[in-house]
């Protein structure tokens, strides 16, 4: 039988029924070293935790999403860097959250981490992040998403984006 719900909602079901406090999902990760950030699938954030858990969809669909060479080199800096900071960093692919084997590993390093206090503060910080994340903030620009992808082509290659070229110039001003 296939699961039709999102393997990653699946495994933090299971981490959950094991014992677990609840995870942290999509946990936007900014670290302090001017890197650049990224979102964890699934996070156990604060200290004494610090357990990231990323979801591998793309390996067993032959999706590109996780099996080209740079989405490999990114992955690999992305673990050296959390692994650098403190954290365990798991993957975990269909099959590990299917047989609930990842499940399983990640909560006992879980339930190593933690004391009673520690999951009470756990708990505590949780409501607060949701809070957080509820709040309406106001947009930081009126661009669309469209524009935003434009926008970061253009930074990353050195040339504009078709909503740049569209835009009319000064009178007399030459297009690049």
């Amino acid at each position: 039988m296939r699961l039709t719900t999102a393997r990653p909602d699946v495994l933090a079901v299971q981490l959950v029924l094991l014992g677990c406090p609840e995870p942290v999902r999509e946990f936007p990760f900014e670290p302090d070293r001017g890197a650049r950030g990224f979102r964890l699938d699934l996070a156990f954030p604060p200290a004494p935790l610090k357990i990231a858990v990323e979801y591998e969809g793309g390996i067993t669909r032959g999706g590109p999403s996780h099996t080209s060479v740079q989405n490999l080199l990114r992955d690999c800096r992305k673990a050296s860097l959390l692994a650098s900071l403190g954290w365990l960093y798991f993957r975990a692919t269909a099959p590990t959250v299917d047989d609930g084997s990842v499940a399983e590993l990640i909560a006992a390093c879980v339930r190593g981490r933690l004391t009673p206090a520690t999951r009470a503060a756990y708990e505590h910080w949780l409501r607060l992040y949701a809070a957080s994340r509820t709040t309406v903030r106001p947009r930081a620009h009126t661009r669309s998403p469209r524009e935003d992808t434009h926008a970061l082509r253009a930074r990353d290659t050195g040339r504009p984006g078709p909503a740049a070229l569209a835009r009319p110039g000064p009178a007399g001003a030459r297009r690049p």
